[in-house]
């Protein structure tokens, strides 16, 4: 299989400092990023310092809204 010019899909978690009263106590699901760097299954940005190889990210994490759902990787054991 030739990857040569496969694109590498980044993910990461959203930036929610813009909110009143962001939920920082229960556990956040991990997004995929779209071209603009927000999450592909809505409008929030996504935090680039974090920014990982979508392939990397456990699919017990993995966000799974319509938008980055059909998104991630498939998964090779």
């Amino acid at each position: 299989m030739d990857t040569t010019n496969a694109r590498i899909v980044m993910a990461g978690r959203r930036d929610a400092s813009a909110y009143n009263r962001p939920d920082v106590y229960a556990p956040k699901k991990v997004h995929v990023a779209g071209d603009d760097q927000r999450a592909a299954c809505d409008n929030d940005i996504i935090l680039q310092e974090r920014l990982v190889e979508a392939e990397r990210i456990p699919p017990a994490v993995r966000c799974r809204r319509p938008g980055c759902a059909n998104r991630w990787p498939e998964v090779t054991p």
